[in-house]
């Protein structure tokens, strides 16, 4: 079961030098095995210009928690992201802090973290831009969000949040405006309390987190990029992917984390009101933990086929036709739990 309740606010006034906004949000999580979880998170941001091209910003989240297995956790997780920001004519660059306290209920004390925010943005042309930075940041997991990756976790899974310790990146972006934009990015990050899922040997046909990372952290090296291009008026074709590799693990593998995710999505507009959507995501390089070996296994390569017709009746009334997984192929993107064969799906929309 899951509840969620959010609401908004921001600055009326869009033509001073400064500017606000703020969200908050409740959201309720409950599972079958009477495990349950609430998260209140708060969200507030403020930005004023010094100058024409000297902007000063902060940025705050405040989230509160409390899980419920039979024992219950209360959860605290703060940060405060102050920075500048110049922006030039051809060179742009970002200098601030990221500033992190959290509690997990289990500790006596709390966990603080400082990380450093450089960025530099330098467009040698109009065309293409250079950009790199250094960082570093903590990831709120919760029981709610786990369970929405995999619905299949078993009992008094233990929930830690996730530290990036360290973030180095860098790479080339660039857009001609109507036809083409592009980015290829490196990123190298080390990380603290790392989760993956394994499949459980205490609990059949369930699935538990290991968290990786304690002593020595765990490497990942990530290039992803992505090219949008517009062939004709109504017709636009894009790719992107993300390529991971992973270092400094206790396991064999990084088990249920692929090496590579691509999509080739597309969006052919074959009149006024009807539109077309063709596309192909591939997911490769999965392992996972036999469970009466204990050794890891290599999963099946995943090629999802999938095509949409949306029709636009009217601007507040349309309908659409959904088929997914076209090729009608039975993957297992988690072990022994394959993923729904062919099906299709429709629905009508209308706004006011």
């Amino acid at each position: 079961n899951r509840f969620l309740v959010s609401g908004n606010f921001s600055n009326s006034d869009k033509e001073g030098k400064s500017d606000y906004s703020g969200t908050s949000s409740f959201h309720f999580f409950s599972n079958q095995r009477n495990e349950s979880e609430w998260v209140s998170q708060s969200k507030f941001q403020y930005s004023t210009d010094f100058t024409s091209t000297l902007i000063g910003q902060i940025d705050a989240d405040f989230i509160m928690s409390e899980l419920k297995q039979g024992t219950s956790f209360s959860r605290q997780f703060y940060r405060l992201k102050p920075k500048i920001q110049f922006s030039g004519a051809r060179i742009a660059l970002q200098v601030g802090l990221n500033i992190i306290n959290s509690s997990d209920g289990i500790a006596t004390k709390s966990q603080g973290s400082v990380f450093p925010q450089i960025s530099i943005d330098y467009a040698p042309s109009d065309i293409f831009h250079l950009f790199g930075g250094i960082g570093g940041d903590v990831q709120f997991n919760s029981l709610s969000n786990f369970s929405a990756e995999l619905p299949w976790l078993g009992a008094k899974t233990q929930v830690k949040n996730t530290s990036q310790v360290g973030n180095v990146f860098g790479g080339i972006k660039g857009t001609t405006e109507k036809y083409v934009d592009f980015e290829l990015k490196y990123a190298y990050s080390e990380y603290a309390d790392l989760p993956f899922f394994v499949n459980s040997t205490a609990q059949n046909g369930a699935f538990e987190l290991i968290y990786m990372g304690d002593e020595k952290k765990v490497s990942v090296v990530n290039l992803t990029g992505h090219f949008n291009f517009k062939m004709a008026e109504g017709i636009t074709t894009g790719i992107k992917f993300d390529a991971a590799t992973y270092d400094n693990l206790i396991i064999e593998k990084p088990f249920h984390r692929p090496n590579l995710v691509a999509s080739w999505t597309n969006s052919i507009r074959l009149s006024n009101k009807l539109l077309l959507s063709p596309d192909v995501y591939i997911i490769k390089g999965l392992f996972a933990r036999d469970l009466k070996t204990q050794k890891a296994v290599a999963l099946e390569d995943i090629m999802d086929l999938n095509i949409k017709l949306h029709y636009q009746f009217n601007p507040n009334t349309s309908f659409h036709i959904q088929g997914n997984n076209l090729t009608g192929k039975a993957y297992q993107r988690y072990l022994n739990y394959a993923v729904q064969g062919l099906n299709f799906n429709a629905g009508f929309g209308y706004s006011f």
